[in-house]
């Protein structure tokens, strides 16, 4: 690799990681692009791209961090919620909803073409068929 494009390579480096850096603090991607000099579509690319060259195990464990976080923000404005105010009801779900984001919660296909009823009578017939069977009187 010719010296400069390694060093373009090295300053875009630095920059993902700044831009990721930045995100993990709580910033947006407008205040990314700001501090960084670009634009927020730049910012989101940025960190993305920083992102998807993390590996797995380090990935798993900034989502954990990132949950802890959230734990505490929530339990600051629990009770507060709980009590009816709106405002901290607000921010519950607005937590609750980056948790959900973070998680994959969104994402997640549900199969909905499953019959609870029928699962639960096969469950019960199973468990039926199983105490009545001849081996079970042995």
């Amino acid at each position: 690799m010719h010296p400069k494009a390694n060093s373009r390579a090295i300053e875009q480096a630095e920059r993902r990681r700044q831009a990721l850096a930045l995100r993990l603090t709580g910033a947006t991607f407008d205040q990314i692009g700001q501090q960084l000099g670009c634009d927020k579509s730049t910012a989101y690319r940025l960190i993305s791209k920083e992102i998807r060259e993390i590996p797995r195990e380090e990935a798993d464990e900034l989502r954990t961090i990132e949950c802890a976080r959230l734990d505490k923000l929530q339990h600051a404005v629990w009770q507060a919620a709980i009590q009816g105010d709106v405002n901290a009801v607000d921010r519950v779900l607005k937590i609750s909803e980056r948790r959900a984001r973070l998680l994959g919660l969104d994402n997640m296909k549900i199969d909905a073409s499953i019959n609870v009823a029928d699962v639960i009578r096969q469950q019960f017939e199973t468990m039926v068929l199983d105490t009545d069977s001849p081996e079970s009187d042995a």
